[in-house]
């Protein structure tokens, strides 16, 4: 009885150290797996470098309505910059051109842009001989101070009315010839359609009230399905129980077995001593 006994313990304390060192090994390759996971890349945008309080557009410049040919003019102000660039953008956006760029796209112009005589800070451009093409083009004034940072106006819109006393009239337009109206077509009368055959009506199908429905088992497919879906659902209740907690479980129901055991015993051999007392 003893040396079952000590068996007993020895198989308990195996068992326990196997759960510690079970639990130990599953939480270090969690870590490890943790570890090895490649970490996400912060990539830090920089904070734009603020503007001097006194690089700032003190006036914008005005939109100008003209007649095709004449001339305008735009002002602004700006403190702290170094160069002005006037930016022309087309009506619909898709076309932006310096003032530099201005004589050689429209043909007739004279541009001229300056800063003022007295060194304020103005801007001012003249545009001479305006054409009627310009019609609806938008002027900012870019400035761009000794840091290379740059600070733009607002638009200005650039509206151009025709002028009759230039406008190219021809003065020998050829008379139109009278197109000759063609006579309507005779309509064919329509031809009667035939009417369409009703589809006979299908007849419901007499059935058997005393007929059984057996219920379809499935295919072998679903059969197997189900059975490695009751299969991992029995995997899936122990899974959730740690090691440690089943070790100890089985531990103390073999401790409880021993303890009984050894009571029965004890009683068994005090009752076998009396009998010997006795007779």
């Amino acid at each position: 009885m003893k040396y079952i006994r000590t068996a007993a313990l020895l198989l308990c304390a195996i068992m326990l150290f196997s759960c510690f060192t079970f639990s130990f090994a599953e939480n270090d390759e969690e870590e490890s797996s943790w570890g090895d996971s490649p970490s996400e890349e912060v990539v830090v945008t920089p904070s734009p470098t603020p503007l001097p309080p006194n690089f700032q557009v003190y006036r914008q410049p005005q939109s100008e309505n003209c007649l095709e040919g004449s001339t305008i003019y735009f002002m602004s102000i700006c403190g702290s910059y170094e160069t002005c660039t006037w930016i022309f953008s087309s009506p619909d956006g898709g076309t932006r051109l310096k003032h530099t760029e201005i004589e050689a796209a429209f043909p007739g112009v004279k541009l001229d842009a300056h800063r003022t005589w007295d060194g304020t800070g103005d801007e001012l451009m003249t545009i001479e001989n305006v054409p009627y093409s310009m019609n609806g083009w938008r002027v900012r004034a870019q400035y761009t101070n000794s840091a290379g940072q740059t600070v733009t106006s607002d638009p200005a819109t650039i509206t151009v009315k025709d002028d009759p006393a230039i406008a190219d009239v021809p003065t020998n337009i050829p008379t139109p010839t009278p197109v000759p109206t063609p006579e309507p077509a005779e309509t064919p009368e329509p031809t009667p359609s035939p009417s369409p055959t009703p589809a006979p009506t299908p007849q419901p199908k007499e059935e058997n009230d005393w007929a059984i429905s057996t219920p379809d088992p499935g295919s072998e497919e679903d059969i197997a399905a189900a059975d490695e879906e009751t299969e991992t659902e029995a995997k899936s209740i122990f899974s959730g129980i740690p090691m440690f907690i089943l070790g100890a479980a089985v531990a103390t129901v073999l401790l409880l077995f021993i303890g009984i055991f050894s009571f029965s015993d004890r009683r068994r051999k005090k009752k076998k001593k009396n009998y010997r007392r006795n007779y």
